[in-house]
């Protein structure tokens, strides 16, 4: 198999050396290569030279499949599969707040199909946006950072050669409100009276109850609670 990047890069070709190994092609000036066995069991024996090549740099892909031919193995293409340089949020995000992640490819070959997911789907909510910078680097921004914002968040790329992905956790905390305010009641005497109350925050608020005993003493009370 022969593969190439651009101009300068490396190049691998599956040839017959001594034992028929799989072999790395490398330039190491326009007009000479070097092929040395990149197998496990590779021998000095194994290493050839290949130099002033009387070909061109235009006409090369052509000299390498003709060798390739002769050496006995098919030439080909391959891709660079694409990784990802990981990403993470910050960790005390308030409500309110912004925040951003950018997702950036350290390498494979276009082209490359980018995506983000949120809790393994593609639905990420009107109020987060996704901009791709280039076709390498996508920014997923929230202006306004709110509790159901909360969760991971997946960065997914794919080529012909693999795909791949990289996932952060966001958590954002939110001060206590009431969802159910208490209010005041009137009973009769030795009747019962419920009184109501529910916050939300994150992470989840504790609720308690207290009574006063007189002007300036309050005692704690137990109480049950039907939500979290």
């Amino acid at each position: 198999m022969v593969g190439c990047h651009n101009y300068g890069a490396v190049l691998t070709v599956e040839t017959l050396a001594d034992d028929a190994v799989r072999s790395s092609l490398r330039f190491v000036d326009p007009f000479t290569t070097t092929v040395k066995s990149s197998s496990d069991d590779s021998k000095p024996s194994e290493y050839k030279s290949v130099a002033s090549l009387s070909v061109s740099l235009d006409a090369l892909p052509r000299f390498l499949d003709d060798e390739a031919r002769r050496d006995g193995c098919t030439p080909g293409t391959f891709s660079a599969a694409p990784v990802i340089s990981p990403f993470s949020f910050p960790e005390r995000l308030q409500e309110g707040m912004r925040s951003s992640a950018t997702c950036t490819l350290l390498d494979g070959d276009p082209p490359v199909t980018m995506g983000w997911l949120k809790d393994g789907r593609p639905d990420l909510g009107p109020d987060v946006q996704v901009v791709p910078i280039s076709d390498f680097v996508s920014n997923l921004i929230i202006d306004k950072v709110a509790r159901h914002h909360s969760g991971d968040y997946t960065c997914t790329a794919a080529n012909a050669a693999a795909s791949t992905n990289h996932t952060a956790h966001m958590f954002v905390r939110a001060l206590p409100r009431w969802t159910i305010r208490p209010s005041d009641m009137s009973t009769v005497v030795g009747s019962s009276v419920t009184f109501d109350c529910q916050a939300e925050g994150e992470p989840h608020p504790v609720v308690r109850w207290k009574y006063a005993v007189g002007k300036y003493t309050r005692k704690a009370l137990l109480s049950s609670s039907l939500s979290e």
